[in-house]
Parts: structure tokens; sequence; C-alpha cells
């Protein structure tokens, strides 16, 4: 799913209930004074401005030692209407990724820290905003080169104004690669780039529904997604796993009455191709000789010795992983 005509739609009503399904949204950097909390600050502003309800908005730092805002963004955010007096710094936790829906981090280390520190994935604020991986840089990503006070604070209004000039797009961005899915799952949009919204098969925890990129000469392509948002596979409790892989085994089945096999995809991460980040399962019917080259890359021929070598590497990240999942 890809390159979606997206109209905004943010309040996220529940007709059943009338109440709002609140979606929570995380800002991590390293201190919590600097990048974090003006994404935060400037967000919450501008959800306010435009009545834009059914979003909760915090930030958090990977350090967050106690020290104070540097004055030039503390008088920069006054002069937007923001308060920074009442900002308080904190430092993360598993208990604050547990409570939040979407967690998205300023720069590269922190996304190593959550995953090293938590085994929580995360995205990066340029991934959302422009599709790039890059960092969204702290004060001493640039000391180097910024050798007086002056530079610095130059750097830091710099970085704030980009942050609150970017603020309506960013917003745009986490609703189309973050919330379409769940749009439809809430009946809150119903249609896609023209298309209608048609749920094929509805479990207790999963949907399954036609995708609109449909390989040529194929009868279909389906996704399956859970009706929680989780934003990676390994979020996914394994009683929601099971539900989905049961709609992916029924779709299977009817795709090999309409093609010769299928594939199963799941896409997560940046570089591996996720660019909605509701994870969905891919269904893709294939036939024989059909063009579609999706299992095919250079290999790498391992001998002996880097076979072992690469093995204990991978042993060793599993077992991180594992002390990770406990903390």
């Amino acid at each position: 799913m890809h390159n979606h005509k997206f109209r905004i739609t943010a309040n996220f009503l529940n007709n059943s209930s009338q109440e709002y399904f609140v979606i929570k949204i995380l800002f991590v950097c390293s201190g919590n004074i600097f990048r974090s909390v003006t994404v935060e600050l400037c967000l919450k502003q501008y959800l306010q401005e435009n009545k834009i309800r059914g979003f909760q908005i915090s930030s958090t730092g990977t350090r967050a030692h106690k020290e104070p805002m540097r004055p030039e963004l503390a008088n920069l955010m006054q002069s937007w209407g923001l308060d920074p007096q009442k900002h308080v710094q904190r430092k993360v936790t598993k208990k604050i990724l547990a409570q939040n829906d979407i967690v998205i981090c300023m720069a590269d280390y922190h996304q190593r820290f959550l995953l090293e520190k938590f085994g929580k994935s995360a995205q990066l604020y340029f991934d959302i905003l422009r599709g790039k991986p890059n960092n969204l840089l702290d004060i001493e990503d640039v000391v180097p080169r910024l050798k007086t006070n002056k530079e610095i604070a130059n750097h830091v209004k710099k970085t704030a104004r980009f942050i609150k000039f970017q603020t309506p797009q960013l917003f745009k961005a986490i609703n189309k690669k973050y919330l379409l899915f769940l749009q439809f799952e809430k009946g809150k949009r119903a249609e896609f780039d023209g298309l209608p919204y048609i749920p094929l098969i509805k479990s207790k925890k999963s949907i399954a529904f036609m995708s609109r990129d449909i390989p040529p000469r194929h009868p279909f392509h389906v996704l399956i997604i859970p009706k929680k948002l989780y934003t990676h596979i390994d979020d996914i409790p394994l009683d929601v796993q099971t539900d989905m892989l049961a709609l992916v085994k029924k779709i299977g089945r009817i795709s090999y009455l309409q093609a010769d096999g299928y594939n199963v995809l799941i896409n997560s991460g940046l570089a591996a191709g996720q660019n909605i980040y509701h994870t969905h399962i891919h269904v893709i019917p294939r036939k024989y000789n059909d063009g579609i080259r999706i299992e095919l890359w250079k290999h790498r021929l391992a001998n002996k010795r880097s076979f072992a070598k690469l093995n204990k590497q991978l042993q060793y990240s599993l077992e991180c992983w594992k002390s990770s999942r406990k903390r």
C-alpha cells in the first residue's frame, strides 16, 4: 500500500459508545528539553488551534538528566504562545512506551537505545515526515563545528523553527502512515484513491481486505491487518498473530483456486519497504513465470568460518533481545 491520496479525518469517534478513541503519540530524544518537547508542544498547539480531538501527545528522553531548557528555545516558544515552563522532563521507561500507540524518535541512536534497552521498535521523525532515515540533529551532534554559544543558539532556534513550520505536514504524515487502516476499521474512512474499502473477512482481532496494488494478470492482492494499531510485527501479541494467520490460510486457499501459489509478505521498517506503520500481511497470488521477483537477491556464499561467526553474532543479538524483554 503506498502513494494514497489522503484527506485527514482526525477525530476518532466510536459511534457505538459515543466516546473518542484516543491515539497516544510519544516523541523521544536524549534530554527531553529540546527536540522532542518542541515537537510535542508545537503539535499540541496545532491540534488545539484546529480543534482536532482524539490525540494525546507527550515526549520523553533516553537520559533526561535534570537540566534547564536553553533560554533561546524557551523565549522562542513563548513568542509562539507556548508555555515551556509547564514541561517536566521524563526519562523513558518500559511503562511509558507501553502506554503509547505511536513512538517516534528524533535520531537513530534513540532507535537503537529503545531496541537494546526495551526491545521496542520505533520510527524516525524524518522517516515519517519525508520517508528518509535522517536524524534531527541535537546540539551534541553539531558541537564540533559550532564553536561559539551564538552558533549553538542559532542551531537550536533554526531546528525549533523547522519543527514548528513542519508541524502540519508531520500531522498529515502521521495520519497517512499510521492511521489509514485504523480509519477504515473505525468507520471513519470508506475509500482510498476513489476505490472502496471492502472488508472480505472479519475475525475477532483482524481483518482481510483487497489492496489497490494488484499485480498485472493476477486476480487480487489482499492485506490482513490487526484491528488494533501495532506498528511492527514484534509488537503484536501471539494471540493476535494467530488470528491473523488464520485469515492468511483462508485467503491462501482461495489463491490456489485462482493461481498456482501465493506469497505471504510482511515489510517491517523503512529499509524493508514499509510505508504504512500499521503492521499488515500481504497475500499475493502467484502464477508460473509471472515476472514478480520478490524472492530474488544477490546471495552471499559464506565459508565455514564466516558462517560460524555470523551465527555467533546472531545468537548474541537474540540473547540481548531476550534480556530487553525481561526489563
